[in-house]
């Protein structure tokens, strides 16, 4: 998906206590853009016709997994636009349903605003956000069980922690320092071993507890 990592025209389709808190940040982030906000998303939908200029568009959604319906039909109306999920949620079933439907940034209402900035940074620049929560292990003793990332050799798995941080093939390169065509044939074979085709898809599949075997989700030292 194309990115602008300076986007000069922003939708915020959200509810006035969401814009409250997001309007300023993206403000923050990217100074000069054009801030169009509406409560509704046939509103933005319709606004976006009219300014036919979108670099990044921010969107409410709810915990109930059908919230995320609106953003594939933005996609398909808007396929170059990345999308960012915000909510006052924070669970591997909603950020997992989001990244599902296409979103390359999920952002929790109760985010720090300079995190919040970060994020919009990062997203704009090509990464794929999500809340640092949502990986954390719960289950301790799920380190004695049998993981899709134990199928990895400890270069892959190396390759794939930094993947689920958001590094770009040349960064993993320079922190690894291997080529980024090696970096690119760990992928391959990371998506191959996962079951995956994208980065977005790994994110969801690690967000919602679908990398481990038995369902409880990864963390970023697998």
């Amino acid at each position: 998906m194309p990115r602008t990592s300076t986007p000069r025209d922003v939708f915020l389709i959200a509810d006035t206590r969401m814009q409250q808190v997001f309007a300023p940040a993206v403000e923050n982030a990217f100074a000069g853009a054009r801030l169009h906000c509406t409560k509704t998303f046939d509103g933005g939908e319709r606004k976006a016709e009219l300014v036919r200029a979108v670099d990044l568009a921010l969107i409410e959604v709810v915990r109930a997994e059908k919230s995320v319906e609106p953003i594939p039909r933005f996609g398909a109306q808007f396929p170059d636009v990345p999308v960012i999920a915000i909510s006052t949620d924070v669970d591997r079933r909603s950020v997992g349903a989001a990244l599902k439907a296409g979103v390359v940034g999920y952002i929790a209402k109760a985010t720090a605003r300079s995190v919040i900035v970060a994020a919009l940074n990062f997203v704009a620049a090509g990464g794929i956000y999500v809340p640092p929560e949502v990986c954390v292990e719960g289950d301790e003793r799920s380190d004695e069980r049998e993981t899709l990332a134990d199928q990895l050799t400890e270069r892959k798995r190396d390759v794939l922690r930094l993947l689920l941080k958001g590094r770009s093939n040349s960064r993993i390169a320079a922190e690894l320092s291997i080529t980024e065509g090696t970096v690119k044939q760990h992928i391959h074979s990371i998506y191959k071993t996962i079951g995956v085709s994208s980065r977005a898809e790994l994110m969801a599949r690690a967000a919602q507890g679908r990398i481990r075997r038995d369902g409880s989700p990864i963390t970023l030292d697998v």
